[in-house]
């Protein structure tokens, strides 16, 4: 069936392994793991803003707020001095043999609600029924490290993340080939190995910060495609050379794998390139500067 043909409506729920006590139990657990704190301030003239459209507001009596945003900038020294370790060669040259001549996508994050890692997992089994000729000739490797495990929330989605993984081996793998690779760890050096691999990268998040992962990737790997979640807090930085996606919706997600994977090799350079300049345009150092810097200029509004 073409993929102009196959809506998300039409994909069966029970074949894209979607239930609905899955979807209402987990709706819960994104929306606690996702809430993000605003604080709103009152100006002198009564207005409410937030961030950076209302630097300087009175809350109540004497005390003065100033709200803005700070975005986290990442180390492209650090990533790349662990890059070139021994260690973390040996793991790419293993990770290169395990892929072969499969194209890679690749997503690392901690497995909880807010990473939208189950849509992602759907949304790869739809590019691939919806694109059978990729089957076979690309792999999806998960990277995750546990977290709060503690959580019966957070076990329950992680146990069902795998069950959806189990599922799609079985209906889609053949004795040649696995379409996921899971491997839940706590290892840094390894992720950074499997960043210099991947054709595409996968960060789709509900809601999050600036979310290190799409900004670390491109240090080291200048070839491959970003898909970002426009909820991703580094979509502001990033959206120009990424393809970007509404989290929730997997259809938009499936062709955003599709259009990573069948781009043009130029293509998929110029757009690692222009994510690589970006990152490094914004260092800890001068981060740490703006802050100072704001922290400079807040004074007091005359009487």
């Amino acid at each position: 069936m073409p993929s102009s043909d196959l809506s998300i409506d039409r994909f069966e729920f029970r074949e894209l392994g979607i239930r609905f006590k899955t979807a209402f139990r987990h709706a819960a657990a994104e929306r606690t793991a996702t809430e993000t704190v605003w604080i709103d301030v009152v100006a002198s003239d009564g207005a409410v803003g937030s961030g950076e459209s209302c630097p300087r507001s009175y809350v109540t009596g004497e005390t003065i707020a100033t709200a803005r945003a700070f975005p986290v900038a990442v180390s492209a020294h650090s990533i790349r001095e662990t890059a070139a370790k021994p260690e973390t060669k040996r793991v790419r040259r293993e990770l290169k043999a395990w892929k072969g001549a499969a194209r890679l996508l690749l997503r690392v994050d901690r497995l909880e609600p807010s990473k939208n890692i189950l849509r992602g997992f759907l949304a790869y089994e739809l590019f691939l029924r919806s694109n059978p000729s990729w089957q076979g000739r690309v792999k999806f490797l998960a990277l995750f490290s546990p977290s709060r495990e503690a959580l019966p929330e957070y076990q329950a989605y992680g146990d069902d993340c795998l069950a959806e993984v189990e599922r799609i081996n079985k209906e889609l793998a053949t004795e040649a080939w696995q379409p996921i690779e899971v491997r839940i760890q706590e290892d840094y050096g390894y992720a950074v190995g499997a960043y210099g691999l991947y054709d595409a990268l996968l960060v789709n998040p509900v809601y999050d910060g600036m979310n290190l992962v799409a900004m670390e990737g491109p240090l080291v790997n200048r070839h491959g495609a970003l898909i970002l979640s426009r909820n991703a807090g580094a979509y502001g930085r990033l959206r120009k050379h990424a393809l970007t996606v509404n989290p929730f919706d997997i259809r938009e997600t499936a062709d955003a794998i599709r259009d990573a994977l069948d781009m043009p090799e130029e293509d998929r350079k110029r757009r690692g390139r222009g994510l690589s300049r970006t990152v490094q345009a914004h260092t800890p150092p001068l981060w740490l500067a703006s802050q100072l810097e704001a922290l400079d200029q807040v004074r007091r509004p005359p009487d």
